[in-house]
């Protein structure tokens, strides 16, 4: 309706990417504050689960295609790989992988439609799969 529905929450700076899980339940966002919310959209009055393993700001957040990754890129030179298949509300979400991204900063992240491709796009001018 061009209307704002509802504001689900907040961060400390300036949000700089968003991205929502296929089915629809989970919005991650990334920020200048150097961290990932995770935003369960079933349940608006939760409090978003708050990543901070990035070390500068997080410029990129990615699901994949069946929801059971989120890959995530910052101005530290990283991209973390979460494991979100083993999560539910009581259990705590497992260390990320890391992906050194050869010294540059990462401006964007997408995956392949099977989950098993994911290009990044950096500060160097280049586009990178991993």
């Amino acid at each position: 309706t061009g209307t704002e529905e509802r504001q689900i929450g907040a961060h400390e700076s300036r949000v700089t990417s968003l991205s929502l899980n296929t089915q629809g339940t989970l919005l991650a966002s990334a920020s200048k504050d150097k961290t990932v919310r995770i935003w369960n959209l079933d349940n608006p009055d939760q409090n978003a689960l708050v990543l901070q393993e990035h070390q500068n700001s997080v410029n990129t957040v990615a699901w994949s295609p069946s929801g059971s990754d989120l890959a995530t890129g910052s101005s530290d030179h990283a991209i973390l790989i979460w494991d979100w298949s083993s999560t539910n509300e009581d259990s705590k979400l497992p260390e990320p992988v890391k992906l050194n991204h050869d010294g540059k900063t990462v401006f964007a992240l997408d995956w392949n439609f099977t989950g098993t491709v994911l290009a990044s796009g950096s500060k160097d001018h280049k586009v990178r799969t991993i």
